[in-house]
């Protein structure tokens, strides 16, 4: 598995009242956009491609990712024409994930004490079984 997919299509509609113009997935947390925190997980888990599933109203995002491309990680950007769910969000990437196995992290689910992909992504390594 090489592959990560982070959906950011939805609405974020909880959040858009008081953030109109910004993206939940690049409202900062500890100093650093929730997308970011995403992506450093996604390279210190040892993965090397991440797709980001976007919306034609998320524009910023794809700003974002090509102002501060993340290290070690080669970066696609999909488009999802309207958002209509997780799982619709990650047909999105089929595409570009072709045959390989991939992981799925949503940007707005941040853990305390570490990266939560690394021991799901061993216990996938060490089986060859679907974790989740």
């Amino acid at each position: 598995m090489t592959t990560a997919v982070i959906p950011c299509g939805g609405r974020g509609t909880r959040l858009a009242a008081r953030y109109p113009h910004t993206p939940k997935e690049l409202l900062p947390v500890a100093g650093l956009p929730l997308l970011q925190w995403t992506l450093e997980e996604v390279a210190a888990a040892g993965l090397e491609r991440v797709i980001v599933v976007t919306s034609p109203t998320k524009p910023q995002i794809a700003k974002f990712l090509t102002d501060q491309p993340p290290n070690r990680l080669t970066t696609y950007v999909v488009t999802q024409p309207e958002p209509r769910g997780l799982g619709d969000a990650v047909t999105w990437a089929r595409d570009l994930v072709g045959a390989d196995d991939v992981a799925v992290l949503l940007p707005d689910n941040l853990f305390a004490k570490g990266p939560a992909i690394a021991p799901v992504l061993a216990a996938r390594r060490a089986t060859g079984l679907a974790a989740v």
